[in-house]
């Protein structure tokens, strides 16, 4: 049994959309509506089991259900407390259009300490809805600073974050990557990332990381042959298993990519599932716990 003072739960591996996916008639979302099977956007929440504070990192269109998941696995009754700080990496839908539950017209939360860069304050403060968060004292916004490389912040106390700025296409806000520490581990949370070819960057990311939660949206190039993939840009997994072969190496299952397309082959196909255990790699399963 983990003695940890965090856990850090997995509350979704899934794109934007989630599993199964609006719109989508192919097996892969009809098999899941048929079986009752339910697989939601990225996101990480983290317990305390100090004081029994919650943090959720991404505010995604399923954060209803997530945060009631988040309850679930860390034992806090929900009547407590909704939770008690939020990260987001960046403006796109599956990563805070869930901050609408907030307002007043669902839960109106009170205050909670909400994490993001300045661009994404600026985002967030001059344009409605979103904006009446802020001026309703529904969230609290703190803003950090991902240009100075050694910066870390504390949005629960005796746990530490450090925001690393990544490419990924600037429609609205920057995007950055978080590194969460406890007193036991650091895990790194990417969920979205343009691609991997910044040795430098690469080199910031991982180092003293013990799991790294990584953008693994497509499969290969071969995964929408109705859309031009090259204008979604992701590293797809069989390249970011080329590039990050080392890291596996030499910690065999640190890296478990998340935030999948609900096409991508690699949730469901065992034999693929297989080689990326066999390289050192494995899939972010929702509901997973790591001791921080």
């Amino acid at each position: 049994m983990s003695t940890s003072r965090f856990n850090c739960y997995i509350l979704g591996v899934m794109q934007d959309g989630g599993l199964p996916h609006m719109g989508c008639n192919k097996n892969c979302c009809n098999s899941a509506r048929a079986n009752g099977i339910e697989l939601f956007p990225a996101s990480l929440g983290i317990h305390d089991t100090k004081t029994d504070k919650l943090m959720l990192v991404d505010a995604t269109p399923a954060i209803a259900k997530q945060v009631s998941l988040l309850h679930a696995l860390s034992n806090v009754p929900e009547a407590n407390t909704l939770f008690d700080s939020l990260l987001l990496t960046h403006a796109h839908m599956g990563h805070y259009a869930g901050l609408i539950q907030l307002g007043k017209e669902s839960c109106n939360s009170n205050a909670i300490p909400t994490f993001t860069s300045e661009r994404m304050s600026d985002f967030i403060v001059n344009n409605n809805p979103w904006s009446q968060l802020q001026k309703d004292n529904n969230i609290a916004i703190q803003t950090f600073n991902g240009a100075q490389k050694n910066e870390t912040f504390a949005p629960l106390d005796g746990l530490q974050v450090k925001a690393i700025a990544v490419p990924h296409r600037e429609d609205f806000s920057d995007t950055f990557a978080f590194k969460i520490s406890g007193a036991d581990k650091t895990i790194l949370y990417v969920p979205d990332i343009d691609h991997l070819n910044d040795a430098t960057l690469l080199g910031n990311l991982f180092d003293g990381v013990d799991i790294a939660y990584i953008d693994g949206t497509f499969y290969d190039e071969n995964e929408l042959p109705n859309r031009d993939i090259t204008k979604i840009p992701h590293p797809f997994i069989v390249r970011s298993v080329e590039i990050l072969q080392p890291y596996a190496d030499s910690n065999p299952g640190m890296i478990r990519f998340i935030h999948l397309n609900h096409s991508n082959q690699a949730l469901t196909d065992k034999r693929l599932q297989v080689e990326l255990h066999q390289k050192g790699f494995g899939i972010a399963l929702q509901g997973e716990q790591v001791a921080l």
